[in-house]
This record gives structure tokens, C-alpha cells and sequence, in this order.
């Protein structure tokens, strides 16, 4: 069996040549330069004009102030396009292109908000019961989430709100 198994490497190798040529000095060819700010390239192929994309986003931000769906937690992007009756690619593309974050950024920022104003306002419910009050599905993630955003934690920005 070993001996089989040392035969099968042999072969294998055999079929692989970079193993027994030397790698080129050449370095290689730089990438070309993608300009994420602009999605351009991305969205070339996409049926959504200048229009639609406004008026996609205006119909988002309208559900998300006054549905609040954001507080929901295990908020998909289906759902979310669904709230606003369109595909969740051209949503995708929507949040991409004017809030310039992602899905779950885009959701994320609107939790944090939402926890900023009840961290400032409501000094009787703790860090946990915020964290689920605002649509995060653990406290870890509500932390991690706060942190890098806000730059401190949410304790200590209760605290500075305090005072």
C-alpha cells in the first residue's frame, strides 16, 4: 500500500511541471486599477437607469424609517426587496451604489443608530437587551459591530452620553 501510495505521488507530480521548473523572475503583470467608488464596470449590464436607482432608494430609505425593518433580526436582503417590491439584485445594487457599503453594512449602520439613540435615552435597559432591541443576533456581534463603527464600546458611549 505505501509503495502504491508513493507511486500515485510520482506520477501525480510528473503532471504538475511547475514543480520542476524554476519560477520566472518577471514579476508579474500589476492588476488594472478598479476604482471601487465608482461600480461602473460592476452595474454596466444592469437595466436600472439613473432614475430607477433614485427612486429605488428613496423607496428604501422610506421603508426603513417607517417599518423599521432593520430591528428584525436575521434581516435578509430578500426580505428587504420584498418590502420594497423589487429583485434583490437591483436592491443590491441600489445600497452598493448610493450608500457605498454593502447589504449588512448598510443594515448594521441603521441597528447602530437605532442602539445609539437607546443607549443615550434609556439607562434602564442593559447593553444586551439593546443589542437585541436593535436587531443584532448576539451581543458579541452587537459589540464587534459598535466598536468598529463608533470606535469605543457601548458601554463606554453610554458613559460619554452620561456625563
Amino acid at each position: 500500500m505505501t509503495i502504491a501510495i508513493i507511486n500515485f505521488i510520482g506520477v501525480m507530480s510528473f503532471r504538475q511541471p511547475q514543480i520542476f521548473h524554476e519560477r520566472s523572475t518577471q514579476p508579474e503583470p500589476a492588476p488594472p486599477n478598479i476604482d471601487f467608488a465608482d461600480d461602473v464596470g460592476k452595474y454596466q449590464k444592469s437595466g436600472l437607469s439613473d432614475e430607477k436607482i433614485e427612486a429605488l432608494w428613496q423607496r428604501l430609505q422610506q421603508v426603513m424609517t417607517t417599518d423599521s425593518l432593520y430591528l428584525q433580526q436575521g434581516l435578509k436582503l430578500d426580505d428587504l426587496a420584498n418590502a420594497v417590491n423589487t429583485h434583490s439584485n437591483y436592491l443590491s445594487q441600489v445600497i452598493n451604489t448610493r450608500a457605498g457599503v454593502n447589504f449588512y453594512d448598510y443594515v448594521n449602520g441603521h441597528r447602530l443608530a437605532h442602539a445609539r439613540k437607546l443607549l443615550r435615552s434609556d439607562s434602564k435597559q442593559t447593553i444586551a437587551q439593546i443589542s437585541e432591541a436593535s436587531g443584532f443576533a448576539s451581543l458579541n456581534a452587537f459589540n464587534s459591530h459598535f466598536k468598529k463603527r463608533v470606535g469605543c464600546t457601548p458601554s463606554a458611549y453610554r458613559k460619554s452620553a452620561d456625563g
